[in-house]
């Protein structure tokens, strides 16, 4: 379904989040690429990302969340991590963070970490929030492939195998996300050049 980031339609908003509490997958755009979600707490709902990606679980699927309460959630956030937040977020930059126990296996990986962000755009807020302030927020590829940037792009490399997708036209930045591990010693690490450039990062913290 089309929905205009400038007008946002609520109600739908609403049905489609109420259906992923309750099982449903929706791809959807995001400020970077579009992504594939549902709930991250639901065990067959990060299975089936998972097949839909033809991925394995071991390096876990990051999260996306409506605002920072939520972090608290999934890890416990580091001083640097915090200081990175408060630059970059909402915007294109994950943070890995170290997990709690109470994180799904899958979700996570083989890790002891996991990958949280919250992303700058009107539609994907929305979205987040309806569906109980967290979504799986992985890209909507196949696994190693170029992840699209509209929803004819999707529906071209993932087919019609997820339960909603939210057509919102086309993503601002066109390339995911930059992922940055950050532990509670002070280490940063870049593990994934993405939308803001690892050197502006280092710089800016």
């Amino acid at each position: 379904m089309k929905i205009d980031q400038k007008k946002l339609n609520l109600r739908k908003l609403k049905a489609i989040g109420k259906r992923v509490k309750e099982g449903a997958t929706v791809a959807y755009p995001t400020d970077t690429v579009y992504g594939i979600g549902g709930n991250p707490w639901d065990s067959n709902v990060i299975e089936k990302i998972l097949q839909i990606k033809r991925r394995d679980w071991i390096h876990g699927i990051p999260v996306l969340l409506a605002d920072r309460e939520r972090v608290k959630e999934f890890g416990e956030m580091p001083p640097i991590g915090q200081k990175i937040a408060n630059i970059f977020w909402p915007g294109p930059v994950t943070l890995v963070i170290p997990k709690i126990s109470s994180v799904p296996e899958k979700l996570s990986g083989q890790n002891d970490s996991i990958a949280l962000r919250i992303p700058n755009h009107p539609i994907t807020l929305k979205l987040i929030e309806c569906s109980g302030g967290a979504l799986i927020g992985t890209n909507a590829n196949i696994h190693n492939q170029i992840a699209p940037s509209t929803a004819a792009g999707v529906i071209a490399q993932l087919g019609n195998i997820f339960d909603y997708l939210v057509d919102g036209g086309t993503c601002y930045r066109e390339v995911p996300s930059t992922v940055v591990s950050v532990w509670n010693d002070g280490s940063i690490e870049i593990l994934r050049e993405g939308a803001v450039p690892g050197k502006e990062i280092f710089q800016r913290v």
